[in-house]
């Protein structure tokens, strides 16, 4: 129970982290309104906000609405500041737009690290397009190739996020191939197992039901204890396959039944089920089975 209590905790860090980081980002933003003005105030609080909602609540918060309402947010903050006065230098909006740069550069790694390809490269290169431009708020070159080359310089931030968040996308996609790969490798030596074990089972049968056909002629106070045997091999041929079945279904390994059968549900073979199997195996005909078991110098036990 405190192992539970501990990994829920740990689990939920990051949103109440985010959840906190937030709440103090809005009230920076209020206060920073009556000094800056609600057009740098507001497309950083959004970006910013967007960022941590997003790292918190993933599963929660839309990645591509999100990511629209941070673009057209900024673009209409860099249209309402643009051209910059000269003084915007000495007030606290160019360190808002700083910071919703940054932020900017974050949606950029989550749009290449979790949404789809072309979600990812249609965004991603807008939201690029607007961090490069967040600049032009703070000062304005006098010509449009220095403009230009000063967007492009800081348009190399926004690659670099983007090579970080398709690297760390391209690791998920090997783990998740190898692990499927992984899951399919099981899965076919349980179907062959399975394959084993009935066919195992239904000679068994067949070979009772031969017996039986034979000694029914001569013998028929003899079928009886036959069609008991071979009623036995079936049971035992389903409970062969609902095992493996089980086994092929699998369980949620993010769910705490993992490593623990259901109640009700069949389980896999073990130690202790040895006894049971020789003696199955003595029943099904006249060959004679032991067992010997072999303990570790460790272990104690009955010479």
């Amino acid at each position: 129970m405190p192992n539970d209590k501990r990994h829920r905790l740990r689990s939920a860090a990051p949103s109440i982290l985010c959840a906190v980081l937030g709440a103090g980002v809005l009230t920076v933003a209020l206060l920073a309104v009556p000094s800056a003005g609600w057009r740098a105030v507001l497309p950083m609080t959004v970006a910013v906000s967007a960022v941590l909602a997003l790292t918190g609540f993933p599963a929660r918060v839309p990645l591509a609405a999100t990511a629209v309402a941070v673009a057209v947010t900024s673009a209409l903050g860099t249209a309402a500041q643009f051209p910059p006065p000269p003084e915007t230098q000495q007030r606290p909006g160019g360190h808002l737009a700083l910071i919703e740069a940054a932020a900017l550069l974050a949606l950029v790694l989550l749009l290449a690290r979790r949404a789809p390809a072309r979600q990812a490269v249609v965004l991603g290169s807008v939201t690029a397009l607007l961090e490069s431009t967040v600049v032009l708020r703070l000062r304005l070159p006098p010509t449009v190739p220095e403009a230009a080359a000063q967007s492009t310089f800081f348009a190399l931030g926004a690659i670099g996020a983007a090579a970080v968040g398709g690297y760390r996308r391209t690791l998920e996609s090997r783990r998740l191939r190898a692990v499927r790969d992984a899951r399919c490798t099981q899965r076919l030596q349980l179907a062959r197992d399975l394959h084993d074990f009935v066919a195992h089972d239904v000679s068994g049968i067949v070979v009772l039901a031969q017996a039986a056909q034979v000694v029914g002629a001569t013998r028929p106070d003899e079928v009886l204890p036959l069609l008991a045997r071979t009623e036995a091999a079936g049971l035992q041929a389903l409970g062969s396959m609902d095992r493996t079945v089980h086994m092929l279904d699998g369980v949620d390994e993010t769910s705490g039944d993992a490593g623990r059968g259901g109640e009700g549900r069949p389980q896999a073979y073990g130690l202790a089920d040895i006894v049971d199997v020789i003696d199955r195996f003595r029943a099904a005909g006249r060959a004679e089975a032991g067992r010997r078991a072999a303990l570790s110098p460790g272990a104690r036990g009955p010479p």
